[in-house]
């Protein structure tokens, strides 16, 4: 400021560090940025099985068409017997379904939690949201062993009601996606092998992302009492030997 010195101006010398500027600097250090939170897990769906369910279930009607009148008859019994009917059939690989997340995981069969949306899950069709709990798809090849059979659409509907939400399992949370598998068993019983089965009406979990793998181990299936396991039974009741 005007009149303001650090020294006397009377001399050369102190007018020279009159002239003289003082410089401070003050360093500035920046908070440091907040971690970013850690991504959730995306949910992941198991792998594809469109072929071999397309296979196992062609293999039933193959399997039916060569038997004969009456190991067609014990065989239909053997579904409405109550309650050992509830075991008498299976796509044994999506009823057993621990090897999804042990074969497939962690890149395929998961989701944000430990028993999340996509565990147990298996994609079927061209869709990306064709995503299924494993168990729901098992019932499939339930309704098109009632088709075979002869038996009525409202009939087996009955069953699954008093298996899924009354019998035994209380309400299972994948009763509505169990009926809606096998009505689209029932339905596309008569059809040979072809795009159908490929462009499945049943909504998908649009949760899980698609799983890029392909399971490509034969299914097989189970109707008893002949056939356990894709095994022919040669005694016992129902298998239980």
């Amino acid at each position: 400021p005007l009149n303001e010195y650090v020294n006397d101006n009377r001399t050369a010398e102190n007018r020279a560090r009159n002239r003289g500027v003082v410089i401070e600097t003050e360093r500035v250090v920046p908070a440091p940025k907040p971690r970013p939170p850690k991504p959730k897990p995306k949910n992941v769906c198991g792998p594809d099985v469109t072929t071999e369910l397309i296979r196992v279930l062609e293999k039933v009607k193959a399997t039916y068409s060569a038997w004969s009148w009456s190991k067609k008859k014990t065989a239909c019994n053997a579904l409405r017997d109550i309650p050992l009917g509830f075991s008498a059939w299976d796509i044994n690989d999506l009823h057993n379904r621990k090897w999804i997340p042990s074969v497939y995981g962690p890149t395929c069969a998961k989701g944000n939690a430990k028993r999340g949306p996509c565990d147990p899950t298996v994609q079927v069709g061209a869709m990306s949201s064709g995503c299924y709990h494993a168990g729901a798809v098992n019932y499939a090849i339930f309704g098109v062993m009632m088709k075979l059979c002869g038996r009525s659409r409202s009939y087996m509907q009955f069953l699954i009601t008093l298996w899924k939400d009354n019998f035994i399992m209380g309400h299972a949370t994948n009763a509505p996606e169990s009926r809606q598998w096998a009505a689209e068993g029932y339905l596309n019983a008569n059809y040979p092998a072809n795009l159908r089965w490929t462009l499945i009406a049943v909504p998908g979990r649009k949760e899980c992302t698609k799983c890029e793998l392909t399971h490509r181990v034969p299914f097989t299936f189970t109707w008893l009492p002949h056939i356990k396991n894709g095994n022919k039974e040669r005694r016992g009741r129902w298998g239980r030997v």
